[in-house]
């Protein structure tokens, strides 16, 4: 994908091909005989009798819209969000237009008019008024039935209501009048895709990556086929995908892949920081230019330090404050911060209109902040405007690349302190943001070149885990025969999504197992299809796979909302290599399962190294972090085969789980309000960001 998928459902075009009318001789003159002119006059009749019936068909089928066939045999390109990068004439604002009825009347790409609908309509739709914005795309179809930019905005509006099947009969509509713009294909395979239909949509991804050989097509079409593991051709893919950003960042361009995507592949810490930067950059010259055509503010001096003693604002901006892995994670810190010391204010950037604003994890982070101000519908402009008065110290953004975050709002420097922590493990790759938060063995300083921000590290792991509050009983795990696994076997497990796994690890984990024959794999289940592709792929690497739970080598499970008792029942956690399990890594541990991790360069790559080592101290950690896919293997196989260090390890796993500071947030909270008080401090004295690290421990 190029960005996490989220608000605008399409890409719209302004260009059409231009046609030549006339044929001419070979004297250059244009030869119209009396005979060709009846032949042309009757043609000419019958094309218009044929778009008076096109035109009552169109008005017809809008009154009551058929469904329509899919198309053929791949994740595309999510959209920026309603409220988030948005050019100026989309900014919300407060008065209705009046739009007069309108005449049909063949449309033109260059025609002001349908530039004013569009304008309008979207001007309706992102401050609330969606059905008035559809109505005036209505009325804008009703004279102008042949506009493809008309049928793809409509396509679009059906999109942000998460209306796939009706917005993919508008893209397709659109693609029909222009079948020249494949960008309009393109959105049919999206709308196929967030129809679970993914094989269709890789299909159509194929045809246009074939006239097109660009970066974010190949994307579209090896993420859908990966998410289905299907890994024909995988490494031709890969190789392609980052042979090509790497051009795009050596040219100067932006990268076409997003930084979380990125995270998943095979680029090292170089690749994703300038990825990170590449798209950063092009969220601050966009807000800016915006802000600069439109009038709207933009420079936010810094105002004088606060005297010492005075209380830190804090900021935390996060789309996720509901039920979403982050809003658990988070939900019960902000009690336990000193109020005091410390004012909390939660910047809701959820607008209501994907998730709700007030579930019970909402809830229950109102409760514990000082205060609550919902962003979602302001402009980055107006957000930034907000948090300025508010004298926010510390800005800290939850989301940065990652579905609906508000990255533009810290473009603007609304805060004289800004950081990244927890929404995505990763350098921002933006200069206006001071500080990542991370610690130790997550962001040690000899990978500081990952990071465009200073590292601010806690004394143990940057990840928060409320396992403690959400599970303060450990309940037993579930008996093996009853979820149909071996009760004899060794399980080995790993339940991420399937867009994390490839070739490589699964042979590995293949590997791990034709050494330790008495084991068998556990993973889980999404789709048949993707199941089968993996239970193909063990065949073909020599793994039996059968139907039998006394034979069968490779084992799925649904999810399950007891899903700590359910991971409980597996040995060994096997870790990813590229993107580390971060809430899953975290389960399995308070589940009391070791793992085995083989940290890479970046933050999202070692995570899991940095639990561990919280959970259980450097030493026992050794067990289970390895430093190559030799050791990783090797680590793997002697927890299986070694019953007494298996024994030891899990024991300490267990034991450390209501004792270590991994799962303790109020001790959590402690040290980074530590933190949180260097950086203020560094920033009375005018001192710049530098790494910081909050040495010993407040228990």
């Amino acid at each position: 994908n190029i960005v996490e998928p989220t608000g605008l459902g399409g890409i719209c075009i302004m260009r059409r091909p231009q046609y030549s009318h006339t044929r001419q001789s070979n004297t250059g003159e244009i030869r119209m005989t009396t005979k060709n002119m009846i032949i042309l006059a009757s043609v000419a009749l019958i094309l218009m009798y044929s778009a008076l019936l096109y035109k009552v068909h169109t008005f017809v089928s809008r009154l009551d819209v058929p469904n329509h066939e899919p198309l053929i045999v791949i994740p595309i390109i999510p959209f920026a969000r309603p409220d988030q990068d948005l050019p100026t004439y989309l900014q919300p604002r407060p008065v209705t237009p009046h739009i007069e009825p309108f005449t049909p009347e063949i449309a033109r790409d260059d025609n002001p008019e349908i530039d004013q609908i569009v304008d309008q309509s979207n001007q309706l739709k992102f401050s609330g008024h969606l059905n008035e914005s559809l109505a005036l795309l209505d009325q804008g179809l009703l004279k102008y039935p042949r506009s493809d930019k008309l049928h793809t905005f409509k396509g679009g509006w059906y999109f942000d209501k998460g209306d796939f099947a009706m917005a993919e009969i508008y893209y397709r509509k659109a693609f029909e009048i222009n079948p020249k713009e494949t960008l309009y294909l393109m959105n049919v395979a999206l709308c196929l895709s967030n129809q679970n239909k993914a094989l269709e949509a890789a299909g159509i991804y194929q045809q246009v990556y074939n006239r097109r050989k660009d970066v974010w097509i190949l994307l579209s079409l090896a993420e859908t086929l990966w998410k289905f593991n299907n890994w024909t051709d995988h490494s031709f893919y890969l190789n392609e995908i980052i042979k090509m950003t790497r051009n795009q960042l050596d040219s100067g361009k932006q990268a076409s892949i997003n930084t979380f995507m990125a995270l998943h592949y095979a680029f090292d810490a170089k690749d994703i920081r300038g990825i990170a930067a590449s798209s950063s950059n092009a969220t601050f010259k966009d807000v800016w230019s915006r802000g600069k055509s439109s009038s709207q503010r933009v420079d936010f001096p810094p105002k004088p330090p606060k005297p010492a003693g005075s209380k830190i604002v804090v900021g935390y901006v996060s789309y996720d404050f509901h039920l979403h892995a982050v809003g658990v994670q988070v939900m019960n810190m902000f009690q336990h911060h000193n109020k005091e010391k410390f004012e909390i204010i939660a910047y809701n950037a959820n607008d209501g209109t994907k998730a709700p604003t007030n579930d019970w994890v909402a809830n229950k982070i109102r409760e514990g902040v000082s205060r609550w101000v919902d962003i979602g519908t302001m402009s980055a402009f107006q957000a930034a405007e907000q948090i300025y008065k508010d004298n926010v110290d510390i800005l800290i953004d939850m989301g940065l690349f990652t579905a609906y975050a508000r990255m533009d709002i810290f473009t603007l420097r609304p805060a004289p302190i800004q950081c990244a922590w927890l929404g995505l493990a990763s350098t921002t790759g933006g200069y206006w943001m001071d500080y990542v938060i991370g610690d130790p063995v997550a962001s040690p300083l000899q990978y500081e070149h990952a990071y465009s921000e200073k590292i601010a590290m806690m004394p143990h792991s940057y990840h928060i885990f409320d396992h403690k509050q959400t599970y303060p009983t450990l309940l037993p795990a579930f008996p093996r025969n009853e979820h149909g696994l071996p009760t004899d076997k060794f399980i080995f497990c790993n339940p991420a999504n399937n867009i994390r796994q490839n070739p490589e690890l699964f042979d590995h984990w293949l590997s791990i197992m034709n050494k330790v024959p008495n084991s068998v794999l556990v993973m889980k289940y999404f789709e048949e299809i993707s199941a089968e592709n993996l239970r193909n792929y063990a065949r073909s690497k020599g793994l039996t796979v059968t139907n039998d739970v006394n034979t069968n080598r490779l084992f799925f499970q649904p999810g399950s909302d007891k899903h700590i008792q359910m991971k409980a029942m597996c040995d060994v956690y096997l870790d990813i290599h590229y993107y580390n399990g971060h809430s899953t890594s975290g389960d399995m541990l308070y589940a009391g399962v070791p793992l085995v991790t083989f940290p890479a360069e970046t933050m999202a790559g070692r995570a899991a190294a940095s639990f561990a080592t919280s959970l259980v101290g450097p030493e026992v950690a050794k067990e289970m972090i390895a430093d190559s896919w030799e050791d990783y293997e090797a680590k793997a196989v002697r927890f299986a085969t070694d019953k007494a260090l298996y024994a030891r390890v899990r024991n300490i796993v267990e034991s450390s789980r209501h004792t270590s500071p991994l799962y303790d947030i109020a001790r959590f909270v402690r040290n980074m309000e530590r933190l949180f008080t260097l950086m203020v401090d560094r920033h009375r004295k005018g001192l710049g960001p530098d790494h910081l690290l909050v040495e010993g421990d407040t228990s």
